[in-house]
């Protein structure tokens, strides 16, 4: 029977320790392969480790802890810590939980363990690293040679079935070409095994520190957000806009229009204001609507909580409502549109002032109040920061295309994706915290003595984080507006609408909008010169194509261009979610209904927590610890009962709107 190996004495407070140790400079990689079982159990058959340009396997759990009790003495001798970097690490966890004793265990969401430490020892994800898949990221750092194709993980295997030489090649080079590819990443970034970060997001919040480091440390402070402050911030913090309209829904809209917003966060973020000092509280008596309008007009930034009474849409024909079912605390007798409030008896929201005027804009109501309202000078993000943006755009643009620049060019690129991503960081995340009895649970709230320790040592301010995505919603809500009736389908920074010609209502002229985009573009420098000369403008509508398109909701969809299925639903991979569709009837068969089974059903994961026990199995006794087990699942498209009901009384509906 496999015993636990325990954690180094001192527990959790081996952390300290790490962070005096030196990291040993060697570059490892750790990996399974499992067999899905009877009874949704799952058991290790093989597990590969790789040690610079050396690769060890073994075929049982008592192997791996002989070899890892080997490699964690190599590391105490000389008082180092050795980093093994797992791709997926959540996956691994679940089995090594039940032959060791982690220790220091930082998940970013329950089961989503981003590093672990046992003795001298710390398994890192490399997939939070990287945002990619094994195939992807190894293909991206120019190692794609080392994917071997065609293994059938459907085979059952158990730790004494013979193995191939393709099937040994293949375990293998997922090892090796793990570790080629971080070592291409970190000579990319100039990292060595001691800097490089946890996160994919890291390397952005590395640059932006740094940058950061000129920028006056009072001048930012006085913008740092207090703990009522940030409770209200966190309220109001709201994702981009997905929507897809009622009137369109399980529709085929022929000559649907696409058009993109360019870079629609990173263009915020340079050319719109933001909260820039301190945030001000006015008394809840003197929070009238004329109050709170007089301070937009003199601009200034404002955190609210608003209450509506008999919220309605004032026009009926609007197909992207904008409040949120979800942001409202509470909602009496909601009329809901997928998540979206068409109508409700009362509600309260915390909002920014750039939400209250969409839905002031949207909504008619009998009643409105206000409490809890802050507000704070409008000014642009400090200097660094925008320089920092329009520096990794310039660079992504000049390097897209370029033969033999294909890694910098992705550099430059995740740069500016994690730009937002690294604002939008919550600074009050609850703990995950992780024990061998309990397994995942939630800590304790921050307190506010604890949140204004994390202000002192910040350099971003997290009420920036909220007028990033609520400026880059007003953006497409500007858009949305032009499409009118012929809107059909939004997401975060790219509006579908209809263009057919037979239609009355005039189609959307982005000519105007893309045009003071440019001015403005030029005139803060957030534009680049592509390799071919053509100079590309952050802000502005492209146009993407058209095709045939059809919707069951946000978030699920599917297109034909050119005989060509796309597919965007969410729980189904794109490629053989299409490739699925495109054998059983193209995008009319994209409908209520329809299953998905086989690899676009994809794979549902079983917990086995408390498993422990001998099972036989080819005449052996085979010995199950805690596991994961990926079973095939199915996925069928359908609707919630609410918007199933919305759809199904669209003309109720429209009688009390109206």
């Amino acid at each position: 029977m496999i015993e636990k190996i325990p954690a180094a004495k001192g527990g959790s407070g081996r952390r300290g320790k790490h962070q005096h140790f030196k990291v040993k400079d060697l570059w490892c990689a750790f990996d399974i392969e499992t067999s899905r079982l009877e009874g949704d159990q799952s058991v290790m058959y093989i597990w590969q480790f790789q040690i610079g340009d050396k690769t060890v396997i073994g075929r049982t759990w008592e192997e791996f802890m002989r070899f890892l009790i080997r490699l964690n003495r190599t590391a105490e001798r000389s008082n180092q810590i050795i980093y093994v970097y797992v791709h997926n690490l959540a996956y691994e966890f679940q089995f090594l939980s039940g032959i060791l004793e982690p220790e220091n265990v930082f998940a970013v969401k329950p089961r989503k363990v981003l590093k672990f430490d046992w003795q001298s020892i710390q398994f890192r994800c490399s997939y939070l690293l990287t945002n990619l898949s094994l195939d992807a990221f190894t293909r991206q750092m120019g190692v794609e040679s080392m994917k071997i194709q065609g293994f059938d993980y459907s085979k059952l295997r158990y730790p004494w079935t013979p193995l191939s030489d393709q099937e040994l090649l293949y375990c293998v080079n997922d090892v090796k070409g793990l570790v080629q590819a971080l070592q291409a990443k970190a000579q990319l970034n100039d990292d060595t095994l001691a800097t490089i970060p946890l996160t994919a997001t890291g390397y952005a919040r590395r640059e932006a520190k740094q940058a950061m480091r000129s920028y006056h440390w009072h001048q930012l402070h006085d913008q740092m957000p207090s703990w009522k402050v940030y409770k209200l911030a966190r309220a109001a913090f709201r994702g981009g806009d997905v929507h897809a309209s009622r009137f369109y829904v399980d529709k085929v809209v022929d000559n649907v229009d696409s058009w993109d917003r360019s870079s629609s966060y990173p263009e915020v973020m340079i050319n719109r204001e933001f909260p820039g000092s301190r945030f001000w509280f006015i008394k809840d008596e003197n929070c009238t609507l004329e109050k709170v309008l007089d301070l937009i007009r003199r601009n200034k930034a404002l955190l609210m909580r608003v209450c509506l009474k008999n919220p309605r849409l004032a026009d009926p024909f609007e197909g992207c409502p904008y409040i949120p079912k979800s942001k409202c605390r509470p909602v009496v007798n909601p009329w809901e549109d997928n998540g979206r409030i068409l109508a409700a008896d009362y509600l309260e929201i915390a909002i920014t002032d750039i939400d209250l005027l969409i839905i002031l804009e949207q909504y008619a109501y009998d009643e409105i109040a206000f409490y809890e309202v802050a507000y704070s000078r409008y000014r642009p993000l400090p200097g660094p920061i925008r320089e920092l943006a329009i520096k990794f755009y310039k660079n992504k643009t000049k390097l897209k295309g370029v033969e033999g620049q294909e890694l910098y060019y992705n550099k430059s690129k995740e740069l500016l994706n994690s730009f937002y991503g690294m604002m939008a960081q919550d600074p009050g995340k609850v703990d995950i915290l992780y024990s061998q009895i309990n397994g995942f649970t939630l800590g304790d709230e921050i307190t506010p003595e604890d949140f204004k320790k994390k202000m002192y040592n910040a350099f971003l301010s997290y009420c920036w984080a909220p007028w990033v995505t609520a400026w880059a919603r007003f953006e497409l809500h500007i858009a949305r507006k032009m499409c009118g009736r012929r809107f059909v389908y939004c997401d975060t920074d790219s509006v579908k609408f209809t263009a057919d010609p037979s239609l009355p209502w005039p189609l959307p002229d982005f000519t105007d909008y893309n045009q003071h985009k440019i001015e403005l573009a030029e005139k803060k420098g957030s534009w680049a010169d592509d390799p071919a000369g053509e100079r590309h403008y952050m802000g502005v509508y492209e146009y993407e194509g058209s095709c045939r398109f059809k919707t069951l909701g946000a978030k699920k969809y599917c297109t034909e261009t050119e005989g060509k299925l796309k597919l965007t639903c969410a729980g189904v991979g794109k490629r053989s979610g299409a490739r699925d569709l495109s054998e059983n009837g193209g995008i009319d068969a994209f409908r209520i209904g329809y299953t998905f089974t086989g690899e676009a059903g994809g794979l549902e994961a079983v917990y086995n927590d408390k498993a422990d026990f001998y099972m036989e199995a080819e005449g052996r006794q085979l010995h199950i610890t805690k596991n994961v087990c990926l079973r095939p699942s199915t996925y069928t498209l359908g609707l919630s009962k609410d918007y199933e009901w919305a759809l199904s009384h669209a003309s109720e509906i429209m009688r009390r709107l109206k």
